[in-house]
């Protein structure tokens, strides 16, 4: 499949560990990871606290310059983001498929219980950040791609007049409900952020970092999460990160009509 994905991104969130903010607290983690992910480096800016906007040029965020934790980076793209409270593993390019990404996870929350051993998490949420590029020669392709349940009038290129266009549009639903699966006594509800809409070229995206556009394009944005304490188990955490995925891909495939499916190549495994 050829996927539109930009940026594939799981985070767990845990009580602060204060001494994760020195250079002598975050060793120890380091002494675990270090091959794999062998480059350490201080972070900047506070990437989990990125505000979306949007203006006449499109998207845009609002970052600090304060310290924000560390790097974690491999030979291949991979970047895991340490702060006081939260481990974000991110994927960009580079992201090869789901068993990879979950493997280099499994790795990464099996180390910090050895060097950390933390009591409990209180939030784990998958986020995949798409966009679904256009040729300037034909802007309102992506409308054929996606069911129209998902585009709604925007994507009814015949309800504007010809000279008028549209600079952005952005639509936002959280979910949130009872699931048939056991993910751990104490779990909570799993629940959703899903933003989607037209995006236009340079605008700039809140990933981890910040992504500007090249092209304009439809913009799929998911985030799915279970937010309540539960105790730090790292065969739990993999298992509901899974589930968590599923879903997202769940929806990605509902998504598409199939115009899309051809386009992407998507295929049912």
């Amino acid at each position: 499949m050829s996927a539109p994905l930009l940026q594939a991104l799981v985070q767990i969130r845990f009580p602060l560990l204060a001494h994760l903010q020195t250079v002598e607290g975050i060793a120890r983690l380091q002494d675990r990871l270090k091959d794999r992910l062998p480059y350490l480096s201080p972070r900047t800016g506070n990437p989990m606290a990125l505000q979306l906007h949007i203006g006449v040029g499109g998207l845009g965020v609002d970052s600090s310059n304060s310290f924000a934790g560390w790097e974690f980076r491999d030979d291949f793209g991979h970047l895991l983001v340490v702060e006081a409270g939260a481990l974000s593993l991110v994927a960009g390019s580079e992201y090869s498929g789901i068993s990879r990404f979950m493997e280099l996870f499994q790795q990464i929350v099996t180390e910090f219980a050895v060097a950390e051993q933390p009591r409990r998490y209180e939030r784990l949420g998958v986020r995949y950040l798409s966009l679904a590029e256009t040729e300037l020669a034909n802007p309102h392709e992506w409308a054929e791609w996606f069911r129209p349940e998902l585009t709604g009038w925007v994507g009814d290129a015949t309800i504007l007049a010809t000279e008028a266009q549209i600079v952005s549009s952005l639509t936002q639903v959280q979910i949130a409900g009872a699931v048939d699966l056991e993910l751990g006594e104490g779990s909570g509800v799993p629940q959703g952020v899903l933003k989607h809409g037209w995006v236009p070229r340079g605008s700039l995206l809140p990933g981890v970092p910040p992504i500007q556009t090249r092209n304009p394009g439809y913009l799929l944005d998911l985030d799915f999460f279970i937010m309540a304490p539960q105790n730090y188990d790292s065969e739990r955490i993999v298992g509901q990160f899974s589930w968590l995925h599923g879903q997202i891909d769940r929806f990605f495939a509902w998504s598409l009509t199939e115009e899309g499916r051809t386009h992407f190549k998507y295929e049912e495994l």
